[in-house]
């Protein structure tokens, strides 16, 4: 059997089950299973796949019809221009997230060498590992709850060189060990979504670990709790970026603001829907007095 008939089999048994771009999750798989590039499948159209060569597109087609993430099997996933490990212990790294990056990388010097970071609920670390990339004189340390999330992070930073700029910590989203330590940015995509809604998500996102979903009754459980406590972590000036479920931003924008943060942003992502959030804490000199 040639490439161009398993490329068009795999295509139509995907669409068949409902997958969204079958044609380029087809190319991807057999590219993933072939050990070419994608390109490369246009170029040997006529070339023979073997009998062991088909089982494992079998497999890995079985797993991707059912609705398992790419991602999860290829074990790779692109974010901002870079390709990341990816497992199951973290979420599927997602388009929206990158507008948490620009809204960070706008805020961040491009020479000073004394900025710090700490991300919150890393996951398998990517906004820490981007922002550090994209800052060469910044330094970071990155939390999360789940030790099988902390090992792909820390996989994720000694495949990009980062282990000497990236300290990564369990905690209960802030390191309690390194109380007293200020930041001048904080990040944090956390569990956003209502516990409601987890039973209506797409098949793939329920792929994704519970506890990075979960954002309890109104989605704002973990939300709530870094904005809280912000203020004792921030450098005067320094910044509160976070991510959010759309119909959050009302809440949050109130709940940044009573908690002493101010020059509060709400951001769009490219689908013109409220999704990040940015908020400063005043420098001393400019600090007024919560209402």
């Amino acid at each position: 059997m040639r490439l161009l008939d398993i490329l068009n089999l795999t295509t139509a048994h995907l669409e068949k089950h409902g997958i969204a771009s079958a044609r380029l999750n087809a190319e991807k798989l057999i590219s993933y299973v072939l050990g070419i590039e994608r390109m490369q499948i246009y170029l040997q159209f006529d070339r023979p796949v073997s009998e062991s060569e088909r089982e494992k597109l079998r497999d890995v087609l079985r797993r991707r019809a059912s609705g398992e993430p790419l991602q999860h099997i290829t074990g790779t996933a692109e974010f901002f221009g870079r390709m990341f490990r990816c497992s199951p212990s973290a979420l599927v790294p997602r388009p929206e997230t990158e507008i948490l990056i620009q809204a960070a990388l706008t805020r961040l010097s491009n020479t000073a060498d004394d900025q710090t970071l700490l991300d919150v609920g890393t996951g398998s670390g990517i906004v820490a590992i981007t922002l550090l990339l994209e800052r060469t004189g910044l330094r970071a340390i990155a939390t999360d709850i789940s030790e099988e999330a902390l090992n792909l992070a820390k996989e994720n930073a000694q495949s990009f060189g980062l282990s000497q700029r990236l300290t990564l910590v369990q905690a209960d989203l802030f390191p309690e060990n390194m109380r007293g330590d200020k930041f001048s940015i904080i990040t944090a995509n956390l569990p956003y979504l209502p516990s409601s809604l987890l039973i209506s998500l797409p098949r793939e996102v329920k792929f994704d670990p519970p506890v990075a979903l979960d954002g309890g009754t109104d989605g704002l459980d973990q939300i709530r709790r870094v904005v809280a406590h912000a203020s004792q972590w921030l450098l005067p000036g320094g910044y509160l970026i976070l991510e959010f479920h759309p119909p959050q931003a009302s809440e949050i924008y109130k709940m940044m603001e009573a908690n002493g943060l101010r020059e509060i942003q709400i951001l769009n992502d490219l689908n013109n829907l409220a999704r990040v959030a940015v908020a400063q804490l005043p420098s001393k000199q400019n600090q007024s007095p919560l209402p």
